[in-house]
């Protein structure tokens, strides 16, 4: 999605970009594409900061504040330079800026940069999911074992706390780190410490 209410420079982009193979949708102030946001799936947002009507920051404030579009990449085209604008807008939750005077090349990559950067958070996110339903596959034993690792216990610190042998303990990793399918060393110390508060 495209907004700014420099119409030729709107249309000039979204043509570009429908060149470029994405299917776009301009808007002309914050307001319609708060409109359009309703019927339109929009997987990156590049606005314009000074906008009658509803300016950029209103709008970004608005998408983070709504759960359906929060997730949306927000990339700020502006000629406003100031040190306290773009703080400010990146406390607000712009993802990038884009200066005006700019090359339509700028933005392809800022857009290919911002998508991929997306898609791993998202990627990790669906990882971090399955993984945490795979916790709750793990035996009351191996939960309150995971909850030890949680809290930086030791194999051996562990052992002594619940009675049993540094072996027995080694064994349980063992097979909660092939229940939650995680690969190299330090990766169950590292995620357990992430969920710690999974397992009640």
């Amino acid at each position: 999605m495209i907004i700014d209410d420099e119409k030729d420079l709107a249309d000039s982009i979204a043509e570009f970009l429908e060149l470029k193979g994405y299917h776009t949708a301009v808007c002309y102030n914050g307001l319609e594409a708060i409109e359009k946001l309703s019927n339109f799936e929009s997987d990156i947002i590049i606005c314009d900061i000074a906008m009658p009507v509803m300016d950029g920051l209103e709008l970004l404030n608005t998408i983070r504040s709504e759960d359906q579009w929060n997730h949306i990449p927000f990339i700020f085209l502006t000629a406003k330079t100031t040190k306290e604008d773009m703080r400010h807008g990146m406390i607000s939750g712009a993802d990038d800026y884009i200066l005006k005077p700019f090359k339509l090349s700028e933005i392809d990559e800022t857009i290919k940069t911002r998508l991929q950067r997306n898609k791993q958070l998202i990627d990790q996110n669906k990882t971090d999911k399955q993984l945490i339903e795979h916790i709750n596959e793990l035996t009351k034993k191996e939960k309150q074992i995971f909850k030890l690792i949680s809290e930086g216990l030791s194999s051996k610190d562990i052992a002594k706390k619940l009675f049993v042998s540094i072996k027995t303990v080694e064994n349980h990793r063992y097979n909660i780190t092939q229940k939650l399918n995680l690969e190299g060393q330090g990766s169950l110390l590292k995620f357990a410490m992430a969920h710690k508060n999974t397992i009640d």
